[in-house]
């Protein structure tokens, strides 16, 4: 969080090291995410990773940027430039709990749509299909596809915030993790416990829609 709240002015400064370690940042996290599933598996804990839109999204997006497949799923830092003048689409999802909110980090929904059109071999997972199912349920996907004829935008100019994402995908899997969450252990142990148990989440079939000309 800190790394993207100091971003902007970091950007003028020295635009390379300042995009780098936002994606360090990003990329810790969905690496501790996948960390997280293998270690509970390893203990015989069940939890459904796979069939909870949250969960599913970011580990898929682990994969693909391991593996590097479908453009590593690249945030607006990586694809766009300052230079570039084309409009963009940002996508922000609708709180479910009134004035929820977070702060911004862009994925290609480009680039999430290649992803979930990769077949099992690529993607790591059992049924494609139904992770398409899933997901296009849980984003509104054919709504978010509808947006750059709608709005006169190249359809790769399309970016949805993965913070909001994975506020959900913690909130998914806290029910079935909370009894091993210490809060005595660290201050970031409770308040994770506190925020989760408490935060409502993001309808993500609803969007807010910013348009960026240039």
């Amino acid at each position: 969080m800190e790394c993207v709240m100091q971003s902007v002015e970091f950007l003028q400064i020295d635009e390379a090291e300042a995009i780098g370690n936002m994606e360090t940042s990003f990329e810790s996290v969905i690496n501790s995410y996948y960390s997280l599933k293998d270690l509970s598996e390893k203990e015989c804990k069940k939890f459904d990773w796979y069939n909870k839109p949250g969960n599913l999204i970011l580990l898929l997006i682990r994969n693909v940027r391991h593996h590097n497949l479908a453009k590593n799923i690249r945030s607006i830092y990586c694809q766009e430039n300052r230079k570039n003048k084309e409009k963009k689409i940002f996508v922000d999802f609708e709180g479910i709990e009134k004035g929820s909110y977070t702060f911004d980090y862009y994925l290609s929904w480009s680039d999430t749509n290649e992803l979930l059109n990769l077949d099992s071999n690529q993607s790591r997972i059992k049924s494609p299909k139904k992770a398409k199912e899933l997901l296009y349920e849980y984003f509104n996907g054919d709504k978010l596809n509808s947006y750059s004829k709608e709005y006169g935008v190249n359809p790769d100019k399309t970016y949805i915030n993965i913070v909001q994402i994975i506020v959900d995908a913690m909130k998914e899997l806290f029910p079935d993790f909370e009894n091993d969450v210490n809060p005595e252990l660290s201050g970031e142990s409770d308040i994770f416990k506190y925020n989760f148990s408490s935060v409502k989440g993001f309808d993500c079939k609803k969007h807010k829609i910013q348009i960026l000309n240039g």
